[in-house]
């Protein structure tokens, strides 16, 4: 299968996915935030995930991500999990973003401790809304902050680690109810890359 989107809050025909295929791309869009999709069985996603809207129930399912593969998630979206949840690459070549568009938006377990790439940006037109990280990451290739960035009080102890560059950039150019990104560090960001590079917005 090279790809697929559902759109209901129903569990995913098993017809449509058998357990033997992958998906390239696969695309959570309920009708409503609050729609709930479920999985038929553990699955793969080769290439995108995309979380636009409703809940991905977890369960006790399995969702393979494979290398270098990468998941955007917006602020009508979030993934809920029993005894199941994500498996990750080993190479921790997984790229995360998260849009903030309508409103804030707290990461939850689709967030890797280790990640290739974090961007926290917005979609659609709109005014800064805030992406908190709730659980420690480190991030080998870039942390890309296009929208307000927060990392929270404790508990728990939150700890972002930089080992590559950090880019901070005002996306009005794009969008023009942007404005600077603002960044509330309530704990530790942690810049540790041997040739980090560090880009802010001009003043």
């Amino acid at each position: 299968m090279v790809g697929k989107t559902f759109l209901t809050g129903e569990t995913f025909p098993a017809l449509l996915w058998p357990s033997t295929l992958t998906v390239t791309t696969l695309t959570i869009n309920g009708a409503a935030a609050g729609n709930t999709i479920a999985l038929p069985g553990d699955r793969t996603v080769t290439t995108t995930l995309n979380l636009t809207q409703g809940v991905l129930a977890l369960g006790t399912r399995i969702l393979t991500l494979s290398s270098g593969s990468s998941i955007f998630r917006t602020d009508a979206s979030s993934v809920t999990v029993g005894a199941g949840g994500f498996a990750f690459p080993s190479d921790n070549t997984t790229n995360v973003t998260y849009y903030a568009n309508a409103a804030g938006i707290g990461s939850g377990i689709e967030l890797p401790a280790t990640v290739n790439n974090l961007t926290v940006a917005r979609n659609v037109n709109g005014v800064n809304q805030a992406t908190q990280i709730n659980t420690s990451v480190a991030v080998n290739g870039t942390l890309s902050i296009k929208n307000n960035f927060t990392i929270p009080v404790t508990p728990p102890v939150v700890t972002v680690s930089v080992n590559g560059n950090l880019s901070i950039v005002n996306d009005a150019a794009t969008y023009n109810l942007a404005v600077n990104p603002v960044l509330t560090n309530n704990q530790s960001l942690v810049l540790g890359g041997g040739n980090t590079t560090v880009t802010v917005p001009a003043a």
